[in-house]
């Protein structure tokens, strides 16, 4: 609950980037979980994404990382942006124990997963999970840049 509001604050700051709210909440996260915590911007500015696609992709890396602090004993987290002229990605990595994927028929994925993509879901992107007992997690958030687009396209992998 202290890291939503947490979150809910710094996101309504006005004197910073987008990415340097995500560097500044990265970096309180390492402090506060121990997991060291990095982000990486493989694009030459700023993402261009709506401001509701900016908090909702927010609160997605927030609940990865907070899925990591708890579940996945990893010592290292980090956070990738980058862009296609369409797309933007985000993609939050953790070195931790990783787990099983798969939902078998008729069970239910679990709250911060289903949370997630929902959210991804919302503002016309997709969400791919990538894990393994022992190979860490890999979250990848992919969204349309700006005004464009208002539906995945169906040729990428989920």
């Amino acid at each position: 609950m202290r890291e939503a509001i947490l979150g809910l604050r710094e996101h309504n700051r006005t004197d910073h980037t987008f990415l340097e709210g995500l560097a500044s909440y990265a970096e309180k996260f390492s402090r506060q979980s121990g997991i060291d915590t990095t982000v990486v911007a493989e694009i030459p500015g700023e993402p261009s994404l709506t401001p509701h696609r900016e908090v909702q992709v927010i609160r997605i890396i927030q609940e990865a990382l907070t899925n990591a602090r708890k579940h996945s004993g990893a010592r290292r987290a980090r956070i990738t942006v980058d862009e296609t002229l369409d797309w933007t990605s985000f993609v939050v990595e953790d070195d931790g124990q990783g787990f099983v994927v798969d939902v078998a028929p008729g069970e239910r994925e679990g709250f911060g997963l289903h949370s997630m993509r929902e959210r991804t879901e919302l503002v016309g992107g997709r969400l791919l999970v990538e894990s393994g007992p022992g190979l860490g997690t890999k979250i990848t958030i992919t969204v349309p840049r700006g005004q464009r687009g208002t539906r995945h396209p169906s040729g990428m992998s989920v």
